[in-house]
């Protein structure tokens, strides 16, 4: 990493100490490899995002298209812990969505 100027460095002080570092300035000129790597990656995101599209599904339906496609067995209902992963798959599912 290049030494920066003192002035191109700025400390986002909290009270137990510093928190944040930022450095100012023109990031390194990346090389052409890099660049065509990165044009391609961004014109194959683009063309998949065209072709995706974004239909809600049902948490039952989830359950069946992965019985189906990956021969997945749901957890007994009677399980102690079912409940329990039950409340954690539809609060993690919010907290992502």
């Amino acid at each position: 990493m290049k030494n920066k100027s003192i002035n191109q460095v700025s400390i986002i002080n909290g009270e137990d100490g510093p928190t944040s570092v930022f450095i100012f300035g023109e990031a390194q000129k990346q090389s052409l490899k890099i660049r065509i790597r990165n044009a391609i990656y961004q014109s194959r995101r683009k063309r998949i995002e065209k072709r995706i599209a974004a239909n809600p599904h049902t948490l039952a339906e989830v359950v069946q298209y992965a019985k189906d496609h990956y021969d997945l067995v749901e957890i007994n209902p009677a399980a102690t812990n079912w409940i329990e992963r039950q409340k954690n798959l539809k609060a993690s599912l919010i907290m992502q969505h």
